[in-house]
C-alpha cells in the first residue's frame, strides 16, 4: 500500500463543546470496499484530560460519510486510567477487528 497526505488536512477536525471539543487525532483506519472507517481519538476537556474514541466513515475522496455524535469507546475510571489512547484496527482473515 502507499500512503500519500492529503492535502485536505485536517481530515477531522474538533467539533462542538463536549468530548470531542478540543482535539481530534491518532486515528486508526481500515478500508472496506468504497468506504474508510476511523477510529480517532478525541479530548474534549485539557484540565481532567479524559480521551474517548470517536468513530467516522469517510467515501475514497475523503469525503466525511459518517461521524458519531457519541463516543463509541471510553474510559471506565473504575478499572484504568482516564483516557482511552490509540486505536488499532487489523483485518483477520478478511474481517474487520479493533484493538
Amino acid at each position: 500500500m502507499k500512503l500519500r497526505r492529503s492535502g485536505r488536512n485536517p481530515i477531522l477536525k474538533p467539533r462542538g463543546d463536549d468530548w470531542e471539543a478540543l482535539a481530534v487525532f491518532n486515528c486508526a483506519a481500515i478500508e472496506r470496499g468504497s468506504r474508510i472507517y476511523l477510529l480517532y481519538r478525541a479530548v474534549g476537556e485539557y484540565r481532567e484530560y479524559v480521551s474517548r474514541l470517536g468513530y467516522a466513515v469517510l467515501d475514497r475522496e475523503l469525503n466525511l460519510v459518517e461521524r458519531s455524535s457519541e463516543p463509541v469507546f471510553g474510559p471506565d475510571v473504575r478499572l484504568w486510567e482516564v483516557s482511552v489512547e490509540d486505536p488499532r484496527l487489523v483485518e483477520v482473515e478478511g474481517e474487520g477487528r479493533c484493538t
